[in-house]
């Protein structure tokens, strides 16, 4: 099959290209920059099946090389993640956050739902398990991808009530070290003035228990991406990892 993957420079989404690759996919493998392009271009420069690109999804711009491909999967990867308290954090900052996660990854797949309709394809969203649980100041991100989930749920029930051939797929991960969750939890308490001491406590407890919750092995998610892709009837959300979904449920028990 042919797959785009927004947001796939490092990470799981990196992984996620790596491991279709593998399995004989052709990737059309998307970065936030040129610069990030030119960087992976030269990873995988003994690789054929595999076409890298710049696709900022917050640019209309650049969707242009991406409609003119025939692809049979898309998976939206792209995120941005933001952390603070609401109380202090200023509203620009959310709404960039939700330019990205929401409206950004929104606008990308109406313009590429023509496409997938013309092969009868797959859409791919990742969200987060984030997204189900109330998490303090992370609310800009979780909300969004809240929000994210919410938005596929709907667009999966429109496709089948107008007999569009097209499958959605939430992809919802839990905790892994990739970096990204440390990039969120530094800006707790960066944002903030009022309450700037008191957050830092919470920052140093949040990133402990991420620290210790999180995967260091992407196995287990990018096995859920594998089955999204392949499977004759994918499901309409994958979660992993194990340790993640056990410790939700126990979370919502508690502060749900």
């Amino acid at each position: 099959m042919h797959i785009l993957i927004t947001g796939a420079t490092s990470g799981i989404g990196y992984r996620v290209a790596e491991a279709l690759l593998e399995r004989g996919h052709f990737v059309y493998l998307t970065t936030h920059t040129e610069k990030e392009s030119q960087n992976l271009r030269e990873k995988f420069k003994e690789e054929k099946a595999i076409s890298i690109f710049k696709l900022d999804i917050t640019n209309p711009k650049d969707y242009e090389k991406a409609s003119t491909l025939s692809i049979d999967v898309l998976i939206c990867h792209a995120s941005l993640g933001v952390g603070g308290s609401l109380i202090d954090l200023d509203v620009t900052k959310i709404k960039e956050n939700y330019d990205v996660n929401v409206f950004g990854n929104l606008s990308f797949i109406q313009k590429m739902i023509p496409i997938l309709l013309a092969r009868k394809g797959r859409l791919i969203v990742t969200s987060s398990i984030a997204s189900i649980i109330p998490i303090p100041f992370l609310g800009s991100y979780t909300s969004t991808k809240a929000s994210l989930s919410m938005l596929m749920k709907v667009l999966r029930m429109e496709l089948k009530l107008l007999e569009k051939p097209i499958s959605v797929s939430l992809i919802e991960p839990g905790i892994y070290n990739t970096g990204f969750n440390d990039v969120m939890l530094d800006e707790i308490a960066f944002y903030s003035k009022q309450h700037k001491k008191k957050l830092t406590k919470f920052q140093r407890l949040e990133k402990q228990i991420f620290k210790m919750m999180g995967k260091d092995s992407y196995k287990s998610i990018v096995k859920k991406f594998i089955k999204a892709v392949e499977a004759s009837h994918p499901r309409k959300v994958y979660r992993a990892p194990f340790t993640s979904r056990i410790f939700t449920k126990i979370y919502l028990l508690l502060f749900g």
